[in-house]
């Protein structure tokens, strides 16, 4: 028997009539409650079925929905709804569409109700303001002119997010503010957040999600890049991130675990702490087996965990000799490292470059003949070839620069190997000059000088 089937164009049709039939009753004056209930949730699961609104939307809805989440008079349950519909018509990939959700008053409503409705509808708001956060450039800029990272914040730390769903939303809603960098955060709210999410990972350290989120967030907590109007204040976040309970603990187990979205966010947070000064880097990197959890993250198949972990060896590399000791003390990681120069990562060997030009400028300092000759040996090759390549970070190109320079007057033999090298480009090197007493080459100040 042949199953009838309606056309595409009568289907479509249908739908558009029960598109307005429940317009009508949403905007009707004689609708009863619940006939708008049941219109506000024929609209929430129309936008979250549709990844995009209809081609016959009519966008005299979206002020209609955020009528009904200002309405105070509502109940609770078709607030949230309302709040819900737009949420997903904030999923659209249409940007203008957003901006004008925006220039509605969607978001000043949303920031009204996350400090005054009740907890579902307060929820609601925050998945809606992340939407928005994570739209465009223009979008998360209005998000962070408004007061709602400080008002999540204050909440969150005196604890108004029982569930863990609740906690996640706002977490992931704090991440959305703060990624991208430069957002204007007040020392106050930054030190709120910090203790706020830090109590989250300890009570749900169960959830990967929350954990993610979680690390990712307090990364950028401690990114300098979000202090810009309180530079001379980010050491104390720095401290009061190194002196919290339980942070680099956890942190730290997270690296442990192996599993790449918990490392990669883990390596990040870490990474940016020991940005701060020599005396705090060395309350991190001197914990217990903290170097070889490193070296086992430069052992990660993601490539993302290989170059953050090449990363923090770097900036330990640009410390004092007592924290270039660290590296240089373990040869099996600078066997790893010498091994990953090699590895067709630009961005991973941009890392490992960083590393070894700030060991040798600390070797120039105090030398280690036989680690000296080791990595000119196996590593300078490598080294050179990466600094000729155009468009190599001019500060990385100088540095290889200044600390070849010096090394090669104690060790002139490996000159050829900078030739070749260099072969058939412009020397990264002058050759040294021969000096009138025996024995090698000295390099003058005007040619230390020229970089």
């Amino acid at each position: 028997m042949k199953t009838k089937r309606r056309s595409s164009g009568a289907l479509n049709q249908t739908l558009e009539q029960e598109y307005d039939y429940f317009a009508g009753l949403l905007t009707n004056e004689e609708s009863t409650k619940m006939a708008q209930a049941s219109a506000v949730n024929y609209f929430r699961r129309l936008f979250t079925e549709n990844t995009e609104p209809p081609k016959y939307f009519d966008h005299s809805l979206i002020d209609n929905l955020i009528e009904i989440v200002r309405d105070a008079e509502k109940a609770a349950d078709i607030r949230t709804d309302a709040a819900w519909a737009i949420t997903n018509l904030l999923c659209s990939k249409r940007t203008p569409l957003t901006h004008e959700i925006i220039k509605k008053g969607a978001l000043t409503v949303f920031v009204w109700c996350i400090k005054t409705g009740e907890y579902k509808l307060r929820d609601q708001c925050i998945w809606g303001i992340g939407n928005i956060s994570a739209d465009c450039s223009q979008c998360k800029d209005t998000v962070r002119s408004t007061d709602v990272l400080d008002v999540i914040a204050k909440q969150m730390h005196s604890g108004v997010f029982l569930s863990k769903e609740s906690s996640r939303c706002a977490i992931w809603c704090c991440l959305n503010i703060l990624r991208g960098a430069n957002a204007p955060i007040s020392p106050r709210t930054a030190r709120l957040l910090l203790t706020a999410i830090t109590k989250s990972m300890h009570r749900f350290e169960s959830d990967g999600n929350i954990i993610t989120d979680s690390l990712l967030t307090l990364s950028l907590l401690a990114d300098d890049r979000n202090f810009f109007h309180f530079p001379h204040l980010w050491p104390i976040q720095i401290d009061a991130m190194i002196n919290e309970p339980g942070l680099i603990t956890c942190t730290l187990a997270a690296i442990e675990t192996g599993c790449a979205p918990l490392v990669s966010p883990a390596l990040r947070l870490i990474g940016n702490i020991i940005t701060g000064t020599d005396e705090q880097t060395e309350k991190v990197i001197t914990r217990d087996g903290f170097i070889k959890l490193i070296f086992f993250a430069l052992d990660s198949p993601v490539g993302q965990v290989r170059r953050e972990a090449a990363w923090i060896l770097s900036n330990i590399a640009a410390g004092p000799p007592t924290h270039v000791n660290l590296i240089i003390q373990d040869n099996e990681l600078i066997s790893k490292l010498m091994f990953l120069l090699r590895k067709d990562d630009s961005r991973l060997q941009k890392e490992v470059c960083w590393v070894f030009a700030n060991v040798l400028s600390s070797l120039n300092t105090t030398p280690r003949p036989k680690l000296q000759e080791e990595i000119l040996g196996h590593g300078v090759l490598a080294i050179i070839q990466f600094a000729m390549r155009p468009g190599t970070d001019v500060r990385l190109v100088n540095k290889i620069r200044e600390v070849l320079s010096i090394l090669l007057i104690s060790h002139p033999q490996y000159w050829p190997v900078v030739e070749e090298a260099c072969a058939g480009q412009t020397p990264l090197l002058d050759p040294p000059r021969r000096s009138k007493y025996p024995c090698d080459y000295v390099i003058y100040p005007e040619d230390a000088m020229e970089i």
